[in-house]
């Protein structure tokens, strides 16, 4: 018999500004970058973790230590 679930798979790209420093963007693209890691990972956890949905992140070193 099959299985009921539902498999999905998600892609967040969680560069933040790190693709940005490299490209040498304008300070008003850099902000753009930043609601990502300051707002909006947070506001993806959360509703994973409400729904009870497991993740696995990767994120550019970059933007680890520079938002944590």
């Amino acid at each position: 018999m099959a299985d009921p679930h539902l498999s999905v798979a998600i892609s967040v790209d969680h560069d933040a500004i790190s693709d940005s420093i490299r490209r040498g963007d304008t300070v008003v693209k850099l902000s753009h970058a930043e609601f990502g890691p300051r707002v909006g990972a947070k506001r993806i956890l959360d509703l994973l973790e409400y729904r009870g949905i497991p993740a696995t992140w990767f994120v550019p070193g970059h933007t680890l230590t520079t938002f944590t």
